[in-house]
C-alpha cells in the first residue's frame, strides 16, 4: 500500500539514460537506410519519427517503441503469381526489404 500523495508527487518518477547507437551498412544485397518508411509500422510509431526516420527530442517512448528507423535489403525470392500482383499494387520498396529498427530495449 503507498499514499496517494507519494505517487502524485512523482517520488517514484524515475529517469533512465542508455547510450544507443545505430549504423546503416553496405551490404551483399545494397546499402541499408535510416528512414521513415517502412512498411508494416503502426501509425503510432510512425508518428514518434521526424522526417528521416529519427525520434524525436522529447518523445516519451515505451519498450519495444521504434528509435532509428531502418530497412535492410533482402535477397530476391520466387514470386508466385499472387505474390507479384500484391508486390506491383502496393509497390516494390516494400518486399524487397527487412525492417531493422533500433527499437527502445525491454
Amino acid at each position: 500500500m503507498i499514499s496517494e500523495r507519494v505517487v502524485a508527487e512523482d517520488r517514484f518518477t524515475s529517469i533512465h539514460i542508455e547510450e544507443l547507437s545505430v549504423v546503416a551498412r553496405d551490404t551483399k544485397l545494397g546499402p541499408e537506410e535510416i528512414t521513415r518508411d517502412i512498411s508494416n509500422l503502426s501509425e503510432r510509431m510512425l508518428n514518434r519519427l521526424d522526417d528521416s526516420g529519427i525520434v524525436y527530442i522529447g518523445a516519451e517512448v515505451e519498450a519495444g517503441d521504434v528509435l532509428v528507423g531502418k530497412v535492410t535489403p533482402k535477397g530476391e525470392t520466387q514470386l508466385t503469381p499472387e505474390e507479384k500482383l500484391l508486390r506491383a499494387i502496393f509497390g516494390e520498396k516494400s518486399s524487397d526489404v527487412k525492417d531493422t529498427s533500433l527499437r527502445v530495449p525491454s
